[in-house]
């Protein structure tokens, strides 16, 4: 018992200090590659998606202009976690404050889903981030882009 109370206690211990750490290269002129040394040590560890994957979607939502990267580090290490838990993250993301970013990446998750049903479920969600009254002006731009191209296929 007293194991699995140490493994919680660790990873709860990870999401504060991946934000402290993210929070440390933000205002970095070279956030690109110091996100890119961040991910390179994340990855030597297991994936965490109870706590990684929120503190990222949170850093994003906090710094909407941030340039992550042509998609970037940040982004690959996100879209890792691949699965209900980060389309459950990434649409609490987009509700709460959406940006360019989770715009981004909730279009390259539409763009890799096959079921019908599930995929127009997510369209639907990229409308109301469309409509979201915290959203970027840019990232609106980019967001009627989507949609124009998703509404062409």
């Amino acid at each position: 018992m007293k194991k699995k109370t140490k493994a919680v206690a660790k990873r709860k211990k990870k999401a504060p200090d991946l934000r402290a750490r993210l929070e440390a290269i933000a205002g970095s002129e070279d956030f690109e590659n110091d996100s890119l040394d961040l991910v390179v040590e994340l990855e030597k560890a297991p994936l965490d998606d109870a706590t990684q994957l929120p503190a990222v979607l949170v850093f994003m939502e906090e710094h909407p202009d941030v340039d992550y990267g042509g998609p970037g580090a940040l982004v690959h290490f996100v879209e890792q976690f691949n699965g209900p838990s980060y389309e459950a993250a990434l649409l609490a993301s987009l509700e709460r404050r959406p940006t360019f970013i989770t715009t981004m990446l909730l279009n390259r998750l539409i763009n890799g889903t096959k079921g019908a049903k599930k995929r127009e479920l997510l369209i639907d969600a990229m409308r109301t981030a469309g409509s979201h009254r915290r959203l970027p002006a840019d990232a609106a731009d980019h967001v009627r882009e989507y949609l124009e191209r998703l509404a062409s296929l």
